[in-house]
């Protein structure tokens, strides 16, 4: 059904090497009824040359320039000017496959969903990392889709695999509930608010979006302090957002904990700005140990919430010797 209209928000800030491209893939999208809105944020460079050279090839794409405000901002500012009936956000250095749109817009009306997502790869270099491609089927009510936004286990917390259906996505922006002031896990925050006014969402697991991976950007900055400040204020507000749905509620605590613990065992130095963030960290999963150790945690996070809040040097040798076997972020090197 090409009558229906999507709106592509992209979001753009200082990534003038890449946007014609990312807006390339999306304007070769064989679903043809397309709104794309990209809004520049503020960039220094030469992105809006980029987005004015790809104006001229293709008259469905509109620009909005406006100060910097941050990414949520900036896509809140192009939901406020799309007049499709669904939207979609792809960031402005990624890319999509052809068929994504048409595959995400097919999936909601067989379904009768609100939201329709799919798998992606990390292209690291010259090697991919797909997220996941088993290509199942899942279709999830409202619980359900909280639930699987929340455990992570799967379902990404990215909003560019999605397709929303618009009026959910207006009515967030009408609340005035999404916290605009995040700049890091924003996208999980989005997202939940969006699940929890869906009905019904359905997810098929094929790898329709590239996400490309650069050195220095925000996926590889580890040290940024955004990065460690951020989700722990997100996983809060999730946490106390989601009381009406116990399951939900339930994964959101754990995640919670798990964030708790990485924090307060953060090798901080006493004149540095974290140190009393990280302090109040460890103060808060201290209050909530004894809740750990009677709750429906496994034994290995009850063994290290306690590591982490009683013994933190013992946490940090079982946590080295993890990384030594392991190696959990080997997977994540970019290719050269």
């Amino acid at each position: 059904m090409e009558s229906e209209k999507i709106s592509v928000i992209v979001p753009a800030y200082n990534v003038a090497p890449y946007v014609e491209k990312t807006l390339d893939s999306i304007c070769a999208q064989t679903y043809k009824n397309l709104e794309i809105i990209v809004v520049d944020d503020g960039s220094t460079d030469g992105t809006k040359q980029a987005i004015e050279r790809a104006k001229e090839k293709d008259s469905r794409i509109k620009a909005i320039y406006k100060e910097n405000e941050g990414v949520t901002k900036t896509r809140l500012r192009g939901v406020q000017e799309a007049s499709g009936e669904w939207i979609g956000f792809v960031d402005a250095d990624d890319y999509v496959l052809p068929q994504m749109y048409e595959k995400l817009h097919a999936l909601a009306k067989e379904h009768n969903a609100d939201i329709a997502h799919c798998g992606y790869k990390m292209v690291l270099g010259e090697r991919e990392l797909l997220h996941y491609g088993t290509k199942k089927l899942i279709v999830q009510d409202n619980e359900r889709g909280l639930c699987d936004l929340i455990e992570g286990d799967f379902i990404e917390p990215s909003l560019c695999t999605k397709l929303f259906k618009s009026n959910i996505v207006k009515e967030l922006l009408s609340s005035g509930e999404m916290d605009t002031s995040i700049r890091n896990t924003e996208d999980l925050l989005m997202n939940f608010y969006l699940f929890r006014l869906s009905e019904k969402s359905v997810f098929f697991d094929e790898c329709y979006y590239e996400y490309l991976v650069r050195a220095g950007s925000a996926t590889t900055a580890w040290e940024d302090e955004e990065k460690l400040v951020a989700p722990l204020k997100v996983l809060r507000q999730i946490f106390e957002k989601s009381r009406n749905c116990v399951l939900a509620h339930q994964f959101a605590e754990k995640r919670l904990v798990a964030q708790l613990i990485r924090v307060s065992t953060l090798k901080v130095k006493k004149d540095n700005d974290l140190y009393a963030y990280c302090i109040e960290a460890k103060k808060e999963l201290n209050e909530r140990l004894p809740e750990i150790r009677k709750g429906n945690y496994s034994k290995k996070m009850k063994v290290l919430s306690f590591l982490a809040a009683k013994c933190e040097p013992l946490y940090r040798l079982v946590y080295r010797c993890y990384v030594k076997i392991k190696k959990p972020n080997d997977k994540y090197k970019i290719a050269e």
